[in-house]
């Protein structure tokens, strides 16, 4: 037998090696000895993604981008399953493209004064100011509310 790997003369040897003792991690708030340990240490990590974090939150105002994704999906999921709500919106994209097409063609008929063809809720005022009916804004402004409208219906 090798006395190397026994730990005496004549005695079987060890079946595991002993462990090394284990090292302490690096401090928090020491980067020097974190770089050490190579670019993923605790440290570091927690750093880049509390600074990633704190970036999108403001981007975000404070909403989770992983909240909105799953709601996103959720409602994408319904309607995936909804062919009838499906067939609803389809026809709805049709009514309005062929509403905005009309007024389109009425305006230019009329040189750039014609009635809406959709108007804003009651307590939207954001069009409200008269350079909103003047060409091309009155073009932009209707299709603006009409798309809107299908997004109302799409997700209620």
């Amino acid at each position: 037998m090798n006395d190397a790997l026994a730990g005496r003369a004549g005695s079987p040897v060890a079946a595991t090696p002993t462990p090394a003792a284990p090292r302490d991690p690096p401090a928090e708030t020491d980067l020097h000895s974190a770089a050490g340990e190579g670019f993923a240490s605790a440290a570091m990590a927690e750093i880049i993604d509390r600074s990633f974090h704190a970036g999108v939150a403001r981007l975000t105002a404070g909403i989770s981008p992983a909240a909105v994704a799953g709601a996103f999906l959720d409602w994408g999921t319904h309607l995936a399953l909804s062919p009838g709500k499906w067939a609803q919106l389809q026809h709805e994209a049709w009514q309005g493209l062929l509403r905005h097409a009309a007024y389109a063609s009425r305006v230019a008929a009329q040189g750039g004064e014609a009635e809406c063809c959709i108007t804003p809720m009651a307590h939207d005022r954001r069009f409200a100011a008269a350079p909103w009916h003047a060409t091309p804004w009155n073009l932009m402004h209707q299709g603006f509310l009409l798309t809107e409208q299908w997004w109302r219906v799409a997700t209620t």
